[in-house]
Formats: C-alpha cells, sequence, structure tokens
C-alpha cells in the first residue's frame, strides 16, 4: 500500500511540476525577459540662451557748427560820370554860328547874316575880292550886297577842315578852308577855293562876327 501511495504521489508530482512552471511562466510574462523601462530623470529645460542686448553706441557730443557770418558786400561806389568839357560846348556854338553864314548866302538872307555881327566900329572884312580892309559894320554890310543881291541859290559857300580855338570865356578864333560858289543869272559860274579867318566875341548869348579874314588858296 506504502508504495502504491508513493507511485501515486511521484505521478502528482509529475503531473504537477509542468501545471507550476506553466504558472510561473505566465506569471513571469513568458519567456522574455521584460525590458526595463528607462527611469525617467527630472527633464532638464535647456538653459534659454541670453539674447546678447544690442550694444548701446554712444552717440558723438554733437560739436555746434559755427554759423558763418555774413559776408560783408563791399560797397561799389558809382563809377562818377566824366564831367563833360565845357569848352566842347562852346566850341559847338562857334561852329553852329559858322554856318549860319553860310545859310545866310545860300538863302540870300539879309537879316539873318546881319544878326551874325557886331554891328559897331570895331568890325573889319578883308577880303580876297576887295583890296583894302573894310572898317565898321556899314562898310561890311556894303561888301555883302552883291551876293545878297543874287537870287536864292545863286551863292554857296562850304566850310571845310574847320578849327575852332577859344581865346577865353567870351572870344573864339575859328578858322579854316571854304569853297565859294558863285552862279550869276547871265554870266558863268566861278568857283573860288580859299582859307578864312573869322575873331568871334560873345555878346548876350550869341556868337558874333568881330573880324573876317578870307584869301584864296594858291594855284
Amino acid at each position: 500500500m506504502k508504495r502504491d501511495a508513493a507511485k501515486r504521489l511521484k505521478g502528482l508530482v509529475k503531473l504537477a511540476t509542468p501545471v507550476v512552471f506553466l504558472v510561473l511562466l505566465s506569471a513571469c510574462g513568458g519567456d522574455e525577459t521584460p525590458t526595463p523601462r528607462p527611469t525617467l530623470g527630472p527633464t532638464v529645460a535647456p538653459a534659454a540662451t541670453a539674447t546678447p542686448r544690442p550694444m548701446t553706441t554712444t552717440e558723438p557730443a554733437a560739436t555746434a557748427t559755427p554759423i558763418p557770418q555774413p559776408t560783408a558786400i563791399p560797397t561799389v561806389e558809382p563809377t562818377p560820370s566824366p564831367t563833360p568839357d565845357p569848352a566842347i560846348g562852346i566850341k559847338a556854338e562857334v561852329e553852329a554860328a559858322v554856318r549860319q553864314f553860310g545859310q545866310a548866302l545860300n538863302t540870300a538872307d539879309a537879316d539873318l547874316l546881319a544878326s551874325l555881327f557886331l554891328q559897331t566900329e570895331k568890325t573889319t572884312r578883308i577880303s580876297h575880292a576887295v583890296p583894302l580892309r573894310m572898317n565898321g559894320w556899314a562898310a561890311v554890310e556894303e561888301s555883302f550886297k552883291g551876293y545878297l543881291g543874287l537870287p536864292p541859290g545863286g551863292v554857296s559857300l562850304v566850310p571845310r577842315q574847320g578849327r575852332t580855338d577859344l581865346l577865353g570865356d567870351g572870344a573864339a578864333i575859328w578858322t579854316g578852308h571854304f569853297i565859294l560858289s558863285i552862279r550869276p543869272p547871265e554870266e558863268s559860274p566861278r568857283t573860288v577855293e580859299g582859307r578864312m579867318t573869322v575873331v568871334f566875341q560873345k555878346v548876350d548869348g550869341e556868337w558874333l562876327r568881330v573880324a573876317m579874314h578870307s584869301s584864296v588858296l594858291p594855284q
């Protein structure tokens, strides 16, 4: 009986052994060794990289720029106009009196001719056509009656190359040449080229003839 009980126990052990093994295997999750889970340590956040602050550029101190003083504009004095030579105007008056004498002869204007002479005894004339000097206004006036008796245009006197010299405020001498053309109605025309000197005296603002001298140019 003991042997039968031992065989029975041994059979139970054999039967029980695989069961236990399976139980243990099931408990352990099978033949695979479980992978150990990683131990999670405390997560360390990466240190924040400090954003570099922009370097503050020190502005240079503003240097006060000196304001240039306005350049003074030089005062330009106006150039004074040259003072006209009074002698120029006086000579022009004398030359105008010379032209009026030719105009009086050309137009046979006895009144204009008489207004150009100083009508006193001091007035004289020496002419290429008369051998003697004529003294006084009456004699001088008589010597021109032949010219003034011709119709207007019968006598032409053209002065040229004239020169005026002032002897003072009231006296002047005109010298020059002339061409005298005479065309009588019933005679052949004549032309005389000569030289003339005239002495003028200023009386009441007018340049009057005091003395005249004319001569024919030598041939």
